[in-house]
C-alpha cells in the first residue's frame, strides 16, 4: 500500500470526479431490499458517497491512511482502517462493493479474500467486484496486478458460496485511457431445497421455467461444476437465459421433472380422491423436481427442443422417467427406436459431455431413478407402456404420485448434501 500512501493526493485527483453511473446502474439493478453496504478499498470516497447519499447504511474500508483521512473530509460517516486480507464479518451485508480494488491482491491470496467477502453476506446478498481484463499477473506501473476475465475467475470464487450473475466488459471511466475493464456481480447463492418456486411468479399462471429468475440461478449455481468429461461447465443467467461460458456454448431452459397431470379430464376426474396430491404439491417445484435440458440443438436450432418434446409426444405425455428411459437407451445405441431418439441425436453435443448414461445420471443427481448398475430406469408407475403412459384409475395414480413424491425428496437431499 506504499504507493498508494505515497501517491493519495494524485491518485484521489484522478479518480474522484469519474463517471460511475453506468456500473451503479449495472450494481444497483440487482439490489433487493439492500440497506446496508460494505465498500472495500473505497479509495477516493467517490462511491461510498454516492451511496451514502442516497441513503444506504455503508461502511468504508481502506488499507491507506490517507484515503480514511480524506473520506472523514468529505463526509463519510464509517470509515474503518482496515484491507480485505485481514476483515471478518459474518453475515453483515446485504451488498459489497469492490471496485479496482481486489486486483492488487495477490494471486494466491485472492481465493482467501473472497471467502472473506462471502462470509461477509447475508444469504442471497450481492457483490460487484472489477478488474482490469485479461490474463497478466505481475507488478505493472509500481503496484501488483491481476488482471480476470468471465472464465478465470471461476478459479478465485471456488468453495465460496458467491456465484456470478452477471458481467460487463467496459472501457476505463478515466478520460483517454482505452484499458478494458471488466466488472461482476456475483451472488452468496444459499440454496434452499424447501423453498417452492411457484413462490418466484406474479401469480399462479405463470411458469416458472420461464418466469422465475431464482429457478434459473439456482440450476446455473449448481451445474457450474466438473463435467465427466473432466472439462468445467460454467453457467450464468444474463438477460433472462441460462447460459454456458467458457469452453462451451450451451443455452439451457429449467424443466419441470414431474406433472400432476391435474388438467387431464381423466385424472381431473378422481383428483379430489387423492391423498397424495396434497403431499405432492408442497414438494412440486422444489428444486429436486426440476432439471435442464439445452435450448438450441447441435446446428444451433431451437425447434422442437427435448423440453418440447417430451411434453407434446402422446407416447411421453410429459413423463421424466420415460424420457430419461429414452435416453438411457440412446447411450447404448443411438439406432435403437424411441420416441425421443430423434429428437436426442440433434443434440448429441449435449449428451457427449455425460460420456456415458451414468454420468449423465451422476451430474443431475437422478441416481434415484436407476438401478445401483445403471442399466434399468425405474418407473414411477412400476413399467414403461408407451402407448399408455398416464396413470388410468385412481390406484395407478397413487401409485405414481408416491413415487413421485420419493424421488424428488431422495434428489433433494441428493442436491443438499452436494453443496
Amino acid at each position: 500500500m506504499s504507493f498508494y500512501n505515497d501517491n493519495a493526493k494524485e491518485y484521489i485527483e484522478q479518480t474522484i470526479k469519474c463517471d460511475m453511473s453506468q456500473l451503479y446502474s449495472f450494481f444497483e439493478k440487482k439490489f433487493s431490499g439492500v440497506k446496508s453496504i460494505l465498500d472495500i478499498g473505497f479509495g477516493s470516497g467517490r462511491d461510498s458517497l454516492y451511496f451514502q447519499n442516497k441513503g444506504y447504511d455503508v461502511i468504508s474500508i481502506d488499507n491507506c491512511v490517507e484515503f480514511i483521512d480524506y473520506g472523514k473530509k468529505i463526509g463519510l460517516k464509517k470509515t474503518i482502517l482496515l484491507d480485505a486480507e485481514n476483515m471478518n464479518y459474518n453475515n453483515e451485508f446485504d451488498a459489497i462493493w469492490a471496485s479496482a480494488s481486489l486486483l492488487h491482491i495477490k494471486k494466491e491470496k485472492l481465493n482467501n479474500v473472497f471467502m472473506r467477502c462471502s462470509n461477509a453476506l447475508k444469504d442471497n446478498a450481492i457483490m460487484y467486484c472489477s478488474f482490469k481484463y485479461g490474463d497478466f499477473n505481475g507488478i505493472r506501473d509500481y503496484r501488483y496486478y491481476i488482471d480476470l476475465n468471465e472464465t478465470s475467475i471461476h478459479d478465485y470464487i471456488k468453495g465460496t458460496k458467491l456465484k456470478i450473475i452477471d458481467y460487463v466488459i467496459s472501457k476505463d471511466v478515466r478520460d483517454n485511457n482505452e484499458t478494458k475493464w471488466i466488472s461482476f456481480i456475483l451472488k452468496k447463492v444459499v440454496i434452499d431445497i424447501n423453498y417452492g418456486y411457484k413462490s418466484d411468479v406474479k401469480d399462479e399462471l405463470q411458469d416458472p421455467d420461464k418466469f422465475s429468475k431464482k429457478l434459473k440461478e439456482t440450476h446455473a449455481y449448481l451445474w457450474s461444476k466438473e463435467l465427466p468429461n473432466g472439462n468445467k461447465m460454467e453457467l450464468i443467467v444474463k438477460n433472462n437465459r441460462i447460459i454456458s461460458i467458457g469452453e462451451y456454448s450451451f443455452d439451457f431452459a429449467p424443466d419441470s421433472i414431474t406433472n400432476s397431470y391435474k388438467n387431464r379430464p381423466q385424472i381431473n376426474a378422481f383428483l379430489d380422491k387423492s391423498k397424495n396430491i396434497l403431499e405432492y404439491r408442497k414438494l412440486d417445484y422444489t428444486i429436486g423436481s426440476s432439471i435442464i435440458f439445452p435450448v438450441k440443438d447441435d446446428e444451433g436450432k431451437s425447434n422442437r427442443t427435448i423440453n418440447q418434446a417430451r411434453g407434446c409426444i402422446r407416447q411421453l405425455s410429459d413423463r421424466f422417467d420415460y424420457a430419461l428411459e429414452c435416453i438411457r437407451l440412446f447411450y447404448c445405441d443411438n439406432s435403437i427406436y424411441t420416441p425421443l431418439r430423434d429428437c436426442l441425436k440433434r443434440y448429441s453435443n449435449f449428451f457427449d459431455l455425460f460420456i456415458d448414461f451414468e454420468g449423465y445420471v451422476k451430474f443431475f443427481f437422478l441416481d434415484d431413478l436407476v438401478d445401483a448398475e445403471y442399466k434399468k430406469v425405474i418407473s414411477f408407475t412400476g413399467k414403461f407402456d408407451f402407448g399408455n403412459p398416464i396413470p388410468s384409475t385412481i390406484e395407478e395414480y397413487e401409485y405414481y404420485l408416491k413415487n413421485n413424491i420419493e424421488f424428488i425428496e431422495k434428489r433433494n437431499k441428493r442436491i443438499k448434501n452436494s453443496l
